[in-house]
């Protein structure tokens, strides 16, 4: 038996939004601990897992971190040895933290916005910090088995810290994502006095100065590294030369919408995965075949989530990770105030008291869409290729004000990264694209694949 204790430290910062809860009660619906973002240990625990699962060279540690209490036995029931604590934000959380992001929802058959359908959902906004503790318990494990586990650890940490491993919900829309530059460990031998009397001191410390006490020499530092993954990335860059038109507006609240931010303004990694999903879908039925195979692909929702648990079957998660595009323009004249009327529809004449402004915005670089997977839901490069292809065309454009002539856009061009580094990129050139059309003509052969 091993006889040891070893812990695991690293300090994370979200690039991305994070959610934490389900952030439909305004901020309250955010789970915080005295102002401080919270991420639970229980969930922690089921990103391992998965990440377990999914790693084809770790799949069989599971039963030994993860043990079943299949046997009603006392004496024969295990827990697992490794522990996963609580973490909480540095820094207290303020109104600036907090970002709302309304959403709508669409009838696929439509092609239209569901009356009344509008939802506002609270994230925080990216910048926060976290101390992740990570504790295996090796008292009652053999040296093997001890080894197993740290291996494991280290390879999660890394894939945490390298923006691997999404936390929270909305992961599909790149929401979770980490970063780290270095991790702490320390072993603790139980049957020395000094170590025992070290780790009983730590493990009491309500200062939380752990941290502190590893980076600054009592523990190992290690550089977080950047491993080879089965993921494949695709980009679309495109200019638009006209502007897109913004629809975010101030919450009562006071918080801002996700549309803006404090250096310029957003696309929704929803909508572009709303775009993209729509236009899969009428693929799928030029092409003759079910709809209904793309919930694979990008997932579905429950149907109604107040049904029993049963229900829950009806939903999916998607395969695919859609990231916010950023929108950066210059503000001496990228910016501009579009001023509308509207009509009413059954007398052709302005409804009293209907005009209404909305915010142009004009790109001053070219913006980029990036979406990732892993190699088994590669099936959609071709839905991805087609759908980015007709968007750099100027077929297909993005949000409002597109019958005024904005949200078309000019394609520049197309890039799959495959595993390894490996990448593929085609470029538009006057109404036709050229580059390494090869590979991508094997990836729309896939359409075709049963």
């Amino acid at each position: 038996m091993t006889n040891k204790i070893k812990r695991y430290l690293i300090e994370i910062e979200n690039t991305s939004p994070l959610k934490m809860g389900n952030g439909k009660e305004g901020i309250e619906g955010i789970t915080q601990w005295e102002n401080r973002a919270v991420i639970h240990g229980t969930s922690i625990a089921g990103v391992f897992r998965d990440f377990l699962m999914k790693n084809k060279k770790s799949a069989d540690r599971i039963d030994l971190i993860f043990p079943e209490y299949k046997d009603s036995k006392e004496k024969n029931k295990r827990i697992s040895p490794l522990y996963f604590y609580d973490t909480y934000s540095n820094e207290q959380l303020n109104d600036k933290d907090f970002i709302c992001r309304p959403h709508i929802k669409i009838n696929r058959k439509r092609g239209t916005v569901e009356d009344k359908q509008l939802l506002r959902e609270y994230h925080i906004k990216e910048g926060q910090k976290f101390k992740l503790i990570l504790e295996l318990k090796g008292i009652h494990l053999k040296d093997d088995e001890y080894n197993v586990i740290d291996q494991s650890v280290k390879e999660f940490i890394n894939a945490l810290g390298a923006g691997n491993i999404l936390l929270g919900s909305h992961t599909t829309f790149g929401f979770g994502a980490f970063r780290g530059e270095q991790y702490f460990e320390k072993e603790y031998y139980l049957f020395n006095e000094k170590d025992l009397n070290e780790y009983l001191e730590e493990y009491l410390d309500e200062d939380s100065t752990l941290y502190e006490k590893l980076s600054q020499g009592s523990g190992s530092g290690i550089k977080i590294k950047k491993e080879d993954t089965d993921k494949i990335t695709i980009r679309f860059k495109a200019k638009c030369k006209d502007g897109l038109m913004i629809k975010g507006k101030e919450e009562k609240e006071g918080y801002k919408t996700s549309y803006q931010e404090e250096k310029g303004f957003i696309i929704p990694s929803s909508t572009i995965k709303g775009i993209v999903r729509s236009y899969s879908e009428k693929i799928y039925e030029t092409l003759g075949k079910c709809v209904d195979e793309l919930d694979d692909v990008y997932g579905v929702m429950l149907k109604d989530p107040d049904q029993e648990l049963k229900s829950k079957i009806e939903a999916k998660k998607g395969k695919l990770i859609f990231s916010d595009c950023k929108i950066n323009y210059d503000e001496k004249k990228g910016l501009a105030v579009y001023n509308r009327i509207a009509i009413d529809r059954f007398t052709g004449g302005v409804k009293d008291g209907s005009v209404f402004s909305e915010k142009v915005v004009i790109p001053n670089e070219a913006l980029e869409f990036r979406v990732t997977m892993h190699e088994n839901a590669k099936k959609a490069i071709p839905l991805l290729i087609l759908t980015f292809r007709d968007m750099g065309f100027g077929y297909l454009t993005i949000g409002s004000g597109n019958n005024v002539g904005y949200g078309r856009l000019r394609g520049e061009s197309i890039e799959i990264e495959e595993p390894h580094g490996k990448i593929y990129k085609v470029d538009f050139k006057d109404g036709v694209l050229e580059g390494q059309t090869e590979k991508f003509q094997e990836y729309i052969k896939l359409l075709h694949e049963k």
